[in-house]
């Protein structure tokens, strides 16, 4: 029960900052997202910064 109420909380503080981001923050963080991806897949000693 309190598990369900602290991500539904958790959601609604999201989604001002959710609301406000751009579609270029959004293709940045998928860019990201797929370089560490490809890094990771080539180099297993890779560690992303994040």
């Amino acid at each position: 029960m309190k598990t369900n109420y602290l991500q539904k909380n958790a959601t609604e503080n999201m989604k001002p900052a959710l609301s406000k981001m751009t579609d270029a923050d959004i293709q940045k963080i998928f860019d990201r997202a797929f370089e560490d991806f490809q890094r990771s897949t080539l180099d297993s000693d890779y560690e992303s910064e994040d």
